[in-house]
């Protein structure tokens, strides 16, 4: 059983992904993997003129949280269309990262390796900018 986000978590993870210029998967096709329609998701993310109902929450929650384990993969087919495929292992897709940490006092950095599907964490511009 999935655990299903706050609102408020929902949203920072939402506005992450939809300024991620490299996602793991377009806006339709995370979208479809929700069940919503491409509009709805707009109006509720990015205009924001619309407010988030429970359907739609616990919709992106449960999209989110496959993303971000590997279940679901973005392939092009033999007439170069996308779709989705469900694996049977999950396999997260894995990116370099760096962190910015304090320890002591001092101010240092953290490079490493993290789930490119997980917005769960502040990256480096967003703590850069605190």
């Amino acid at each position: 059983m999935m655990k299903i986000m706050s609102k408020a978590e929902i949203y920072r993870q939402m506005d992450r992904f939809w300024k991620d210029t490299d996602k793991t998967l377009s806006i339709r096709m995370f979208a479809e993997l929700c069940g919503l329609s491409v509009s709805l998701l707009t109006r509720v993310f990015y205009v924001k003129d619309t407010d988030m109902t429970e359907h739609t929450q616990i919709a992106v929650s449960r999209a989110l949280e496959r993303m971000t384990r590997g279940d679901v993969v973005m392939v092009y087919d033999k007439g170069n269309k996308r779709r989705l495929i469900y694996r049977q292992e999950p396999r997260p897709r894995l990116a370099k990262s760096m962190k910015l940490t304090v320890d002591g006092g001092k101010i240092g950095l953290k490079v490493g390796v993290k789930n490119k599907s997980d917005y769960s964490q502040p990256g480096f511009d967003e703590q850069m900018k605190r």
